[in-house]
Order: structure tokens, then sequence, then C-alpha cells
């Protein structure tokens, strides 16, 4: 990719690809996979939080899952590393900013950075967070680096421009919520769904993804994709927005 020029038609088609997501995990995941297209990197990791600020689930690419754990469980809770926190930066004005680049060969922390950078051996990173209607972060992903190359300029560019997009259209996945006035008014033996299946179907109005439903109701994933689709075939839909619909009448 030329250094100044920006492929247009490769971004509206990248970006009207992953649109055609109806999933929160799936679309953030289909970015991440889709930008190795267009943007090198060779490890990555995405987290996805609660509306409480809790992360419930994760993606990783090409990342081993105990140094996840070590950061979620110890790194990323420690007082002198707070500018190195998923709950820092993403979680104030910063995560307006389309972007954030961090050079970890200028970056110096008394144990995250040689007890933790060095080991995997991350050079650069880039990150982008999604949020909610609220402004709460819900999506948080990292695209991370180890040679010594940084990342070109027209690869930010590619990306600054393309996260906007991403921002607006996951905001969409909460524009469809239902209040709870509005699912108390549902007609639910009308539906012949099961108690199970009506329990996940609110969950699935109130926003949640299939793995926040998982954790929620301590059941596999698979178990909850098994519902779901249940769910849609009772209903006649195919998605979590023509469920709302249909449900609303």
């Amino acid at each position: 990719m030329n250094d100044t020029k920006i492929p247009w038609r490769e971004l509206y088609d990248f970006c009207l690809h992953c649109g055609s997501f109806h999933d929160q995990r799936q679309f953030a995941i289909e970015i991440m996979t889709g930008l190795r297209e267009y943007c090198r990197f060779d490890k990555g990791l995405i987290y996805f939080f609660d509306s409480n600020g809790k992360v419930y689930d994760q993606y990783l690419f090409n990342t081993d899952s105990h140094w996840s754990t070590l950061y979620l469980e110890y790194y990323s809770k420690l007082p002198e590393n707070k500018r190195y926190s998923i709950y820092t930066p993403y979680l104030t004005n910063e995560a307006d900013s389309e972007i954030s680049l961090v050079s970890w060969k200028e970056e110096s922390a008394k144990e995250f950075i040689p007890d933790f950078i060095r080991p995997r051996g991350l050079t650069y990173t880039l990150g982008y967070a999604f949020q909610d209607l609220n402004g709460h972060v819900r999506v948080l992903s990292c695209l991370d680096k180890t040679t010594n190359e940084n990342f070109l300029p027209s690869e930010i560019a590619f990306i600054k421009l393309a996260v906007p997009q991403f921002k607006n259209m996951y905001k969409n996945f909460f524009s469809y919520q239902m209040q709870d006035t509005d699912i108390s008014k549902i007609d639910w033996k009308s539906t012949k769904l099961t108690p199970r299946e009506i329990e996940i179907a609110t969950l699935l109005c109130n926003g949640m993804s299939p793995a926040h439903i998982s954790t929620t109701l301590s059941v596999t994933r698979a178990t909850v994709q098994k519902h779901i689709s249940h769910i849609y075939a009772k209903l006649h839909v195919s998605s979590q927005r023509e469920l709302l619909a249909r449900l609303l009448g």
C-alpha cells in the first residue's frame, strides 16, 4: 500500500463487509481478521466488556492465553501500572480518539515492561475501542508488532478512517435494545418458547451477546447458540434485530 494513497474503494468494501455481521463478537473479530490485509501485525487480542466494565470474553490472535490471564488478573490492576491498564485510557476521554499507538521501546515501568512486554517480544501496539450509546467501552482491540518496523503511515491512515465507521456501526447493536417496559408487554405465551428460551430471548432483547449470556447463565456457549437457533426458528427470524422487531409486533 502506498504511504500516501488511501484505497477508498477497498475501505468502503471492507466496512460494508464487516457491517453485515449482526453479532457483536463476530463483528469485532471480523474487523481484526480483515485488517490483516491492510495492516501488518503479528499478534492481536480483543477484550469484550459487560455494562459494568468487566471483561467477560476475549479473542486471541497468535497470543497465548497465559499472557492474557496474567495481564487481566495481575498487571492491569497494579497501581504503578495505571498507564497500561485497559481500565484507564479507554474509559476516559481518550476513548474518543480513533486509535492509540504505543512504542514499547520508549516506555518504561518497574515491572510491566521487563516482565510482561519484553518476554512477549512486543515492539509496537495499535489499539482502538468501541463504545455503547452511553459512552462505555464494550470492545477493546489491540494489534501488536514484534518487529522493529513501526506501523506505516498508510496503515495508520487506513485504520483511522475505518474505525469511526465501525464505532457507529457498533452503537447500532444497542440502538435496537428494548426498554424494560417494552419487554414487560411481550406476550410470551404466544411465542411458544420454553422458559429457558424466554430467559435467553429476554437477555438478547437487553443487548447481551451469546458469550455474555453464556457467562450470565453459567452454560456453554454451544448451549446458548442452540437455544438461539430454536428461538429464531420458532419466531421465523434470522438476526437479533429481526427478533426485536418480531417481539415488538
